[in-house]
């Protein structure tokens, strides 16, 4: 049986430019009720890609709470 950190990388993982996505880290918020979920990519991703990881993220939370999603690209595009 797959953990729930297994099962939410791999919803994060069926978009194109997240499909290496590693989570690096979850940042609980009290004062507003946020968890932003700290994701690294080594592939362009798109606004759609962000927005799916999003979405994801909000049904890993409990009511009450808002996702928030922050990527960041650490391997740099080669030469054109």
């Amino acid at each position: 049986m797959a953990s729930k950190v297994e099962e939410y990388i791999n919803q994060i993982r069926k978009a194109d430019g997240l499909s290496n996505a590693i989570l690096c880290g979850i940042t609980i918020s009290k004062r507003d009720n946020s968890a932003e979920f700290f994701l690294v990519t080594d592939k362009t991703y798109t606004a759609a890609d962000e927005e799916r990881a999003r979405t994801v993220s909000q049904n890993y939370l409990p009511d009450g709470f808002t996702a928030r999603v922050k990527i960041v690209k650490r391997v740099p595009d080669g030469a054109a």
